[in-house]
């Protein structure tokens, strides 16, 4: 049984899943600094804490998530594009707009070694953190270039600012509509 009587089984009919996946992790792991992910297979198992340092060679696996020495990473308060998206470049042409962020985190990664900082640990065991590049933020430079939004809330109030440049400067995504990321991977419209 979960804390004060929660039948999961309830919850999960009630809520789903994910939110009994949320509840779990909570319950379990709370907002503990010690709190860990354990990632790979096997003996290969690397464990990280939360505000422990990664540095090494980076490979992009995905418009927002790398990998840094053997640990996925997801770039902390950025949501790309999907790589199945697609935008309306001034209002006239359809292109993937979803292929175009992998390509420029994987450009950042290629100048240097990356440094992340580990944020949390989300519920598929993902770290999530901030990274950088020879002092750029990777997450900036994915909301700069206007393939990448700022999460709204509190995690993405780093990049709020950033993202209004690149909008009124109509730089990537911004230059025609599109859809934010999180609607598109529901595949719903926000209306």
């Amino acid at each position: 049984m979960l804390p004060y009587g929660i039948d999961p089984y309830r919850l999960a009919a009630f809520l789903g899943a994910p939110a009994l996946l949320w509840v779990l992790w909570g319950w379990l792991f709370g907002d503990d600094p010690a709190a860990f992910s354990l990632v790979g297979r096997g003996e290969g198992r690397i464990e990280v804490a939360i505000g422990d340092r990664l540095t090494g060679e980076g490979t992009a696996m995905g418009p927002d998530t790398l990998v840094v020495e053997g640990v996925l990473v997801r770039l902390e308060g950025v949501d790309a594009f999907e790589p199945d998206q697609s935008c309306v470049h001034e209002g006239a042409r359809l292109y993937r707009c979803g292929d175009v962020p992998q390509r420029i985190l994987g450009q950042a990664l290629s100048i240097d070694t990356v440094t992340c900082i580990a944020g949390s640990i989300d519920p598929w065991g993902r770290v999530v953190g901030r990274c950088q590049v020879q002092g750029a933020d990777l997450g900036a430079v994915l909301v700069t270039s206007g393939y990448a939004l700022a999460i709204p809330g509190t995690d993405g109030a780093a990049y709020a600012v950033a993202m209004a440049d690149a909008q009124i400067a109509r730089r990537g995504a911004w230059a025609g509509p599109f859809m934010q990321p999180w609607y598109a991977r529901s595949h719903s419209a926000p209306f």
